[in-house]
């Protein structure tokens, strides 16, 4: 996404978080209002995501086909929007569908993210490499079935990677979005 983009998309989502009409644009994307609704705009994909901004309590509306759903949901990630179901593969090949992002209230000391799985084994990496830092069973948190679980071992073995929960083992492509947390590390 060229920086334009981020940022009609930033201001999308800041005008709606604020009850504010949007009105960006760029020339690939332009955040307009219409009947009390913030819109996301792409000249070749039509409406992207949409927010109605009196509404209590705030949802955004993201169409599941868009090339952008990425970029989006890690942007709404960024101010505590999570999708209200999980993101299937199947439900993201329904170009029509819209997919709801609700608030979340994040746990103290904890920050969230919304990324490609190969995002979350980097960072699971960094972490177990620390010899003076040891994860603990709810240091890095995945969210699978509309649940949290505490991660116990991520290992990649012929391109997938294999998240062990508490509970079970789930496969995620490096491609796969996925929604984590990981609690931030006590200073030194």
């Amino acid at each position: 996404m060229l920086a334009a983009e981020i940022d009609v998309v930033y201001d999308f989502i800041r005008d709606s978080l604020q009850g504010r009409q949007a009105l960006a644009a760029s020339p690939a994307l332009r955040a307009e209002a219409s009947s009390n609704v913030n819109q996301l705009i792409s000249k070749t994909e039509g409406i992207l995501a949409n927010a109605p901004f009196k509404a209590h309590p705030l949802k955004f509306w993201v169409r599941l086909g868009t090339s952008y759903l990425n970029q989006l949901s890690e942007q709404l990630a960024a101010h505590s929007f999570i999708p209200a179901n999980q993101l299937s593969a199947a439900n993201r090949m329904k170009e029509r569908a819209f997919l709801s992002y609700e608030f979340f209230r994040v746990p103290a000391r904890y920050k969230l993210y919304g990324t490609p799985a190969s995002s979350l084994w980097r960072t699971w990496w960094r972490y177990r490499n620390k010899s003076s830092y040891q994860l603990m069973s709810m240091d890095v948190v995945i969210r699978l079935r509309n649940t949290w679980y505490p991660v116990k071992e991520i290992t990649i073995s012929a391109g997938s990677l294999y998240v062990s929960t508490l509970s079970s083992e789930h496969i995620c492509q490096p491609e796969d979005f996925i929604f984590w947390m990981v609690k931030e590390q006590p200073s030194s």
